[in-house]
């Protein structure tokens, strides 16, 4: 059974309940094709990419060479997996933004799609941003962590590898992820259902919940939580400065 069509803004006919499922099941299998293709990408680069991930390691003042392990005979293709699957998705993830974007378009106004593929465009920067930052800072947050342990009365020997690789590429993933934040405020801005007064009015709560987010999404200490939460708050105020040009053009 279908809902009977509408006439949307820009005057074309809405699509029916049944066509919007498929278009659904047709974004979730291209996402599903571009991870794929992210991490067939990464496989002969895996190498390099693990001798990538051991800097910040060695810039924390440990030789990745002796103080990560692999414990098991199978345990080099449990590393291997890790390095795959989340560089891949750090490379495809972008992409699949960009085909959850192309399902929500149709129902919007021609004005939301022409400030949609702006900050597509900017969705894209800030997310690999996000990640650069997030490899540049790990080093200061390994530090931090060994440091700990040492304070603890029980300094780290060895780190099993492949749980290191892991801790890497989630916390870069976790910053792009984060970095998109501004893109979502400023659409929500061009649809109308946020303004730069309510921006303003709501900037405490936002610090607050950005502060909350970052806590939750970060590891359990305050130099990734601060890393995170600050340019975040840096974002949110660029957000306003963005959105009060976008009304002044309007």
């Amino acid at each position: 059974m279908t809902l009977p069509h509408e006439t949307i803004s820009d005057g074309n006919q809405a699509k029916s309940f049944m066509e919007h499922l498929e278009d659904l099941r047709g974004t979730i299998i291209f996402s599903v094709l571009w991870l794929a293709v992210g991490m067939l990408v990464c496989i002969p680069f895996a190498p390099r990419i693990f001798s990538q991930l051991k800097q910040p390691l060695s810039r924390a003042g440990q030789n990745p060479e002796t103080f990560l392990t692999i414990f098991s005979v199978s345990g080099g293709f449990g590393v291997a997996a890790r390095i795959i699957f989340w560089s891949g998705l750090i490379v495809s993830f972008p992409f699949i933004l960009l085909l959850i974007g192309r399902f929500v378009m149709p129902a919007m106004t021609a004005l939301e799609k022409r400030m949609a593929r702006r900050a597509a465009a900017a969705g894209f920067l800030l997310f690999f941003c996000g990640t650069a930052l997030a490899y540049l800072m790990m080093p200061l947050v390994l530090g931090m962590m060994l440091r700990v342990n040492v304070w603890l009365g029980a300094p780290s020997v060895m780190w099993d590898a492949g749980l290191y690789v892991a801790f890497v590429l989630k916390m870069m993933l976790v910053f792009g992820l984060a970095f998109e934040f501004p893109v979502i405020v400023f659409l929500l801005v061009a649809a109308e259902l946020l303004t730069v007064d309510q921006l303003r009015l709501w900037r405490r709560h936002a610090i607050v919940a950005i502060s909350l987010v970052a806590m939750l999404v970060t590891p359990q200490d305050p130099y990734t939580m601060v890393l995170l939460a600050v340019p975040l708050v840096l974002l949110y105020e660029g957000c306003i400065i963005c959105c009060e040009r976008l009304q002044a053009g309007d």
